[in-house]
């Protein structure tokens, strides 16, 4: 009997935190994000890159089920 190749699911894929601005962001409303809001100033401190990578050494790409949430979600869920 031949084995099937299992097949995998896709990782998502992470977007560094260097490609995004806040300032360039604008709702479908038209209003920009407030600089000096509380969440926004704090996720310019957190190193988000170092994190992910982090978060995928210890938590390997699956070899089947659902793709994986982006993990900066779930950094962020955490904290």
């Amino acid at each position: 009997m031949q084995k099937t190749p299992k097949r995998h699911a896709p990782r998502l894929a992470y977007t560094s935190q260097s490609q995004l601005s806040f300032t360039g962001f604008e709702t479908p409303f038209y209003n920009g994000l407030d600089p000096s809001n509380r969440w926004v100033v704090l996720s310019a401190q957190i190193p988000w890159d170092e994190l992910v990578n982090l978060f995928n050494k210890r938590n390997p790409a699956k070899s089947t089920g659902r793709p994986a949430l982006n993990p900066r979600v779930l950094i962020g869920a955490v904290i």
